[in-house]
């Protein structure tokens, strides 16, 4: 396998406070599903970082080329098309022009998600192909193809648990061979917690635990000292 003309690219969503994990956001507030956002950021660089592939990352919004997706490491590109399938077909249209002979496209904010499953969706392209992902929700993780499929992305109801069934369809109506990876989850709602390991769980429940007792002092402190009500004084966690 020539590992230079494998690329991995992984979309992301610029990280703003109010435009991130919406669905996550409407349980724990916006900033905690911002600050829970750029941890899951990390973990997919640190992922991409780990594996030999060439990398790309695709932002929604604009092209940042003084964050933590290093420039002498990934390939910056800005997403492009109306909606999520347009902007992979476009992503991997553009990616097959460049040379690239083999392309996985995830995304990040995937539970689970290991270098060996990445090596393992970019083996399956030796004789498949296509290579999917399935998401517990019903959608996927992960997509790959050995060349450009358009008819993949089409009569898709996107967002909904109709995804990878409509997508395997699909692949059956275009006569590809496809193979699956192992299902996963990606993290979009609080429920989605449970699929996290007890040392990310225990981070990112430590994450919003840590917000609500700042927003507790912040309330206590403005209101007037009464009976019970905390102070400057009263701190019961020195050091905070």
């Amino acid at each position: 396998m020539d590992q230079d003309k494998n690329l991995l690219i992984i979309f992301i969503k610029n990280p703003i406070e109010g435009l991130v994990k919406s669905r996550l956001a409407a349980s724990i507030g916006d900033y905690p599903a911002f600050l829970i956002y750029k941890e899951l950021l990390e973990k997919a660089r640190d992922l991409a970082i780990s594996t030999p592939f060439a990398k790309a990352v695709f932002y929604s919004n604009f092209i940042d080329d003084n964050d933590i997706w290093e420039n002498d490491l990934f390939g910056k590109f800005l997403q492009r098309g109306d909606g999520v399938g347009n902007r992979m077909k476009n992503a991997f249209a553009d990616s097959f022009l460049d040379g690239f002979e083999r392309v996985v496209l995830t995304g990040s904010d995937i539970i689970g998600l290991t270098p060996e499953i990445i090596e393992q969706a970019f083996a399956g392209l030796d004789n498949s192909d296509v290579v999917l992902g399935p998401a517990k929700d019903g959608g996927y993780y992960l997509v790959g193809m050995n060349r450009l499929y358009v008819g993949l992305f089409r009569d898709i109801d996107w967002g909904t648990e109709k995804v990878l069934s409509q997508t395997i369809k699909n692949v059956q109506s275009l006569k590809l061979s496809h193979s699956i990876l192992p299902e996963l989850s990606d993290l979009d709602r609080i429920d989605d917690f449970q699929f996290l390991s007890n040392e990310e769980r225990q981070k990112f429940e430590g994450i919003i635990d840590k917000l609500e007792w700042v927003e507790t002092i912040a309330e206590a402190n403005s209101s007037p000292d009464l009976p019970g009500n905390l102070s400057n004084k009263q701190n019961p966690r020195p050091g905070f």
